[in-house]
């Protein structure tokens, strides 16, 4: 499945917009106090503030054996909690 647009409600515009901009450095579009969009991918995402939001767990898709250097990427502007991978 492709999404194409998304829209989000979110508590923080503000904040999430730091977040995204200057942690993860994600280009930010279109950004009011109140809102914002990231694109990613063929994606469009659009956050609107809203104080009844529900809150939202997001997933980015990591292509096929790319989990290492997608890893490396978020630990250079994040700490990253720890995890033991499980064999069956």
């Amino acid at each position: 499945m492709k999404i194409i647009r998304l829209e989000i409600g979110c508590e923080g515009a503000l904040k999430q917009q730091e977040f995204y901009s200057d942690i993860l450095g994600l280009e930010i579009f279109n950004s009011t106090e109140t809102s914002f969009e990231l694109h990613l991918g063929y994606s469009q995402l659009s956050f609107q503030e809203n104080i009844n939001f529900t809150p939202y767990h997001i997933a980015f898709h990591i292509p096929d054996k790319s989990e290492n250097q997608a890893l490396t990427w978020l630990k250079l502007r994040l700490s990253v909690l720890p995890f033991k991978v499980r064999r069956s």
